[in-house]
């Protein structure tokens, strides 16, 4: 089975979500409509740091005949920070 499918969808949940003065039930059921509106059989739920608000559309796009996939966007800046720190450290000491 072939599905339209969007794998980057943002909520409430999420600091860079711009919202329209819905509240978070409203803005869920808004996210699944438009899903549906687009044809999309797919979603993930990929808000920063959180699953919050998975579930909830999970149960709200089921009754649609939508998957969800739950997801997480993370930033790897302090990861990638303490790797260049290290990397100075060895380069100054040589080991």
């Amino acid at each position: 089975m072939k599905y339209k499918i969007d794998l980057h969808i943002h909520t409430k949940a999420s600091r860079c979500f711009k919202g329209n003065g819905l509240d978070n039930d409203e803005v869920n059921r808004a996210i699944v409509k438009q899903a549906k509106n687009k044809g999309l059989g797919l979603i993930a739920v990929t808000d920063h740091y959180t699953l919050k608000n998975y579930s909830d559309i999970k149960t709200i796009a089921l009754e649609e005949n939508i998957n969800v996939l739950p997801g997480m966007e993370l930033s790897i800046n302090p990861v990638r920070n303490a790797i260049r720190k290290q990397e100075k450290n060895i380069n100054k000491t040589g080991s």
